[in-house]
């Protein structure tokens, strides 16, 4: 299997919080890529200036492999001044336990609907994952309105989005007989 063909992840490192969180993989423009800058709202002072850190992007398939996340975050650890290689200190266990993703939100939400598999909250407006970035949109000519920004919801992550792509498939004919 050839890079082209791997599924990447991004994993976006905040040094204030010393967090870690996987965020789904993006290719196209940066001033559309909505779910990293809802994640990246989440790292404000008081004041809105934002927390430092960075992104970085590795394969899926390497990241799912304990071992492999371990090394990576070690090095993390290591590059960001937080530790000395061999001295075992590490960044301490906030910063190794992922935390936050989409997926795990999503799985918190559907548990607090007791595990339905016809959410009334489906792709509701309270679900809907949006930065609050309306004055970055305003100042680089982008409309503000919500019709014109990206759609992306929590419950892309949950099973029900699963069930209900299959109910949707199934009304189209879209399965074979």
């Amino acid at each position: 299997m050839s890079d082209d063909d791997e599924v990447w992840i991004r994993i976006l490192v905040c040094n204030v919080c010393r967090s870690i969180q996987e965020i789904p993989d993006y290719d196209g423009p940066p001033k559309m890529d909505v779910l990293l800058e809802y994640r990246v709202a989440e790292h404000r002072f008081d004041s809105g200036n934002p927390h430092r850190g960075f992104l970085a992007r590795v394969k899926a398939s390497d990241w799912a492999k304990k071992t492999y996340r371990d090394a990576i975050n070690d090095k993390f650890a290591v590059e960001q001044g937080f530790t000395t290689p061999g001295d075992g200190v590490g960044l301490g266990q906030t910063f190794y336990d992922l935390k936050g993703n989409f997926q795990t939100d999503a799985m918190v939400c559907w548990k607090q609907h007791n595990r339905t598999t016809d959410c009334g909250d489906y792709r509701a407006k309270s679900k809907e994952l949006l930065a609050d970035t309306k004055a970055d949109r305003k100042a680089e000519g982008l409309s503000t309105a919500p019709r014109d920004r990206p759609k992306h919801w929590l419950c892309d992550y949950c099973p029900v989005h699963s069930v209900v792509t299959q109910k949707r498939r199934k009304a189209a004919g879209l399965y074979d007989k």
